[in-house]
């Protein structure tokens, strides 16, 4: 199957993070990546499945305004919990054209 025509990104923060230094671009680098990788791939839009706190998800808006995130309403977060949400952006990615 082709996938819709948007790239998905899996951009893991929060503990990841602190085991894995070496392997996790900092917010910037992310930024470059994604943007570089729309034009190769000629896509407009980028999903991301992120565990970012506030701050950094701010970040990501001012530098990706292409973004596109799941935004659970308390009445969906009280419903799926954390393990559901995930499966929906699991689910989001992998119906994207592009997952990385």
């Amino acid at each position: 199957a082709l996938g819709g025509p948007y790239l998905a990104v899996h951009l893991r923060r929060k503990d990841f993070i602190w085991g894995h230094r070496d392997d996790v671009p900092s917010l910037a680098e992310a930024i470059s990546q994604i943007h570089s990788l729309l034009k190769q791939l000629q896509l407009q839009t980028v999903f991301v499945a992120t565990d970012a706190v506030d701050e950094e998800l701010a970040v990501l808006e001012k530098g990706l305004p292409e973004m596109i995130r799941f935004k659970p309403t308390v009445e969906e977060m009280h419903l799926y919990k954390d393990g559901g949400i995930a499966i929906i952006d699991q689910w989001i990615c992998a119906h994207a054209r592009y997952f990385i």
